[in-house]
């Protein structure tokens, strides 16, 4: 899987994580789902902004 396709799909489950949280009492699961994509989604676009600068 390229790494754009990657960047989709965890904006997607971002997305829908979100889409789905509770008003109140969030599963602790939940949030720490959350958060592990958010940082593969960081630790992603960072490496796309590493290669974007290492070709200009």
């Amino acid at each position: 899987m390229s790494n754009q396709q990657r960047l989709k799909e965890l904006e997607e489950q971002i997305d829908e994580i979100k889409r789905s949280l509770p008003a109140h009492s969030i599963p602790a699961s939940m949030l720490l789902t959350l958060e592990d994509l958010e940082e593969e989604l960081e630790e992603l676009q960072e490496a796309a902004r590493g290669e974007s600068d290492a070709a200009a």
